[in-house]
């Protein structure tokens, strides 16, 4: 799923030197994320920098600060660090497109629209809670991918 949501903002602006905020150091989720970028910059021959933001707002945005007047698109591995990554480009006075990952609402009130990957949070909570209980029972654990889909935040679909 970054792998897509970060392919349909990079091609809709034509971008090819990526400044990609990780998750969280050695996080499984940082390392599947990061493995899907790294693919996509090899299909696309983009030059990527890569930085951990730990889902951090705050870490966005001093990376973004400090690594994104050379870079042409911003790609986050959570809404949070899109919005943190996006407030500092305004604050900065230049635009370069940003991309989050989870479809919070949050995302909507930015100002800004940004491409993000959209989860079902109450249908990953219910799957996550079978997991666990076939864990429990005794059975193999397994990687389980759950239907997304790559959607733009407006504000007014928000408050409807």
């Amino acid at each position: 799923a970054q792998y897509d949501v970060a392919k349909k903002t990079i091609l809709g602006d034509n971008c090819k030197r990526v400044l990609y905020i990780a998750g969280k150091k050695d996080g499984y989720v940082t390392k599947q994320r990061l493995n899907g970028m790294k693919r996509l910059a090899q299909e696309l021959s983009l030059s990527m920098l890569v930085r951990p933001g730990n889902f951090s707002e705050l870490a966005a945005r001093n990376i973004t600060l400090k690594y994104a007047k050379n870079k042409d698109v911003v790609v986050c591995a959570s809404d949070l660090m899109a919005i943190g990554a996006m407030n500092a480009l305004i604050d900065m006075d230049i635009f370069r497109p940003v991309c989050g990952f989870d479809g919070i609402t949050l995302m909507g009130y930015v100002g800004k629209q940004m491409n993000t990957v959209k989860q079902d949070f109450y249908s990953i909570s219910s799957r996550a809670v079978e997991e666990v209980k076939r864990l429990m029972d005794g059975e193999a654990g397994r990687q389980v991918i759950m239907p997304l889909s790559i959607v733009k935040m407006y504000y007014k679909d928000i408050i409807r």
